[in-house]
């Protein structure tokens, strides 16, 4: 199988050779490119009511483009000439989308096709990198934290949350909870000579454990999104979202999000969105860039500290910013509009791969530094496990037949401070028994 062609735009990073299109329009767009002699596959997906065109020949259809009278003549018919973005180098796939919109708008009174891109998404981390991970690296741990459960052991009981992530580790404290196809985890013992994996590897195993954490008695459903390093695409994320409508599944915990060039949701995660928020609550954190003013670092112009991660920016998402033990905003939580709860998010303890990961020891060194291999424990920071926090926190409040989710969310934000939205410090502490039952 060929390498995904992956583009990067401004601030966003999505695959070169891809259009999403409404099914209803799929007909008109795939026309329009076979007559610039595009060789296209087309999956569609009647759930999400989208088509994902892949185009093999894409350079071949530019070439066709910029020497196709037909557009031209179309264009100039209407005032309109073909459009040259200005100022940077642009993708193919940028240019051509530029120049389909300005010619069906010239067709038909402006009206254009929907159509839009099947875009890079990945777990929510910080610096120097925004995307894969959490705050800086894992620390290894000793489970102490882990063991002691703000709840009672039946929290949560007869509560589905899906986690849509990396692939979670068969860890012993998490064994029990799953319910997930063979490939969304993996065993705890890895096979000898498969080598250390990458600590984003973790990422699904250390979000799950909070939630179990916050509610012992909650069945977890995984959907594995990401790959080891903790990316993956938009069209298989919102399609593993759609097959949860219906599915009696209550809570979706999105530790994992994207950025947009022009900063507007992105057609795909909206359209699972749409389709999942009557039944569902999403729960995304809502990023690690809310100190990026601090961090100048050429890779990341364009982000600023209130840039919208997608799909925590959404109006039917629940966004998660992190706050440290005592109640305080962490610096990397955006302070924006958007965000709806505030969470224990910085260095916080869950359940992680084996001892043999590659990790940093603590810094006290300790028993938790050995290198046998053992259930793995973790501490890490950022708004990813922030998010699981509130998503452990809903189950726990859940009661099936009796309070749902929705419910047991606004009863949550009754009952907690929210730090969002730039509040001052001197709030009253937030622990980490705010989020209980």
């Amino acid at each position: 199988m060929a390498e995904p062609k992956y583009e990067d735009g401004r601030v966003e990073r999505f695959r070169g050779d891809q259009l999403v299109v409404a099914l209803p329009h799929l007909d008109l767009v795939r026309g329009e490119l076979t007559r610039l002699r595009a060789q296209l596959q087309t999956e569609s997906d009647a759930v999400l009511g989208l088509a994902l065109i892949t185009i093999d020949n894409i350079r071949t259809v530019m070439d066709a483009l910029a020497d196709d009278a037909r557009t031209a003549e179309a264009l100039a018919q209407c005032g309109a000439e073909f459009p040259e973005p200005q100022g940077r180098n642009i993708a193919n796939l940028d240019r051509l989308l530029r120049a389909l919109r300005a010619l069906f708008a010239c067709r038909y009174a402006r009206w254009t096709p929907t159509m839009g891109k099947n875009r890079v998404v990945g777990s929510v981390k910080g610096f120097p990198h925004l995307g894969g991970g959490g705050v800086g690296d894992p620390l290894k741990s000793n489970g102490s934290q882990f063991a002691a459960s703000p709840n009672e052991p039946d929290s949560g009981r007869g509560v589905r949350v899906a986690v849509l992530d990396t692939a979670v580790a068969a860890h012993p404290d998490l064994v029990g909870h799953f319910l997930a196809a063979p490939d969304a985890f993996f065993p705890f013992e890895r096979p000898p000579g498969e080598g250390t994996p990458p600590s984003t590897l973790g990422h699904g195993t250390f979000a799950t454990g909070l939630i179990v954490r916050r509610a012992p008695g909650v069945a977890v459903e995984l959907h594995r999104i990401l790959d080891r390093d903790a990316i993956g695409e938009a069209w298989s994320a919102a399609k593993e979202m759609a097959r949860l409508a219906g599915s009696g599944v209550e809570i979706l915990n999105m530790s994992c999000g994207l950025m947009t060039d022009d900063n507007k949701e992105p057609l795909v995660l909206a359209r699972a969105v749409e389709l999942l928020s009557p039944d569902v609550v999403i729960v995304a954190a809502a990023g690690n860039h809310g100190d990026i003013d601090r961090h100048p670092n050429s890779e990341l112009e364009g982000i600023e500290a209130v840039t919208p991660i997608w799909p925590a920016a959404m109006n039917d998402v629940v966004a998660v910013d992190a706050a440290d033990d005592t109640g305080r905003l962490a610096d990397f939580s955006p302070r924006a509009p958007w965000v709806t709860l505030v969470a224990p998010g910085v260095k916080v303890e869950s359940t992680f791969l084996d001892d043999a990961t590659n990790l940093q020891p603590p810094p006290d060194g300790g028993a938790a530094a050995q290198s046998q291999r053992r259930p793995g424990f973790a501490r890490w920071s950022g708004t990813s496990f922030a998010a699981a926090n509130v998503s452990g926190a809903i189950a726990a409040r859940t009661r099936p037949g009796h309070k749902s989710a929705r419910e047991a969310l606004e009863d949550l934000k009754r009952s907690s401070p929210n730090l969002a939205g730039g509040a001052d410090d001197g709030v009253r502490p937030f622990t980490l028994d705010d989020l209980g039952s």
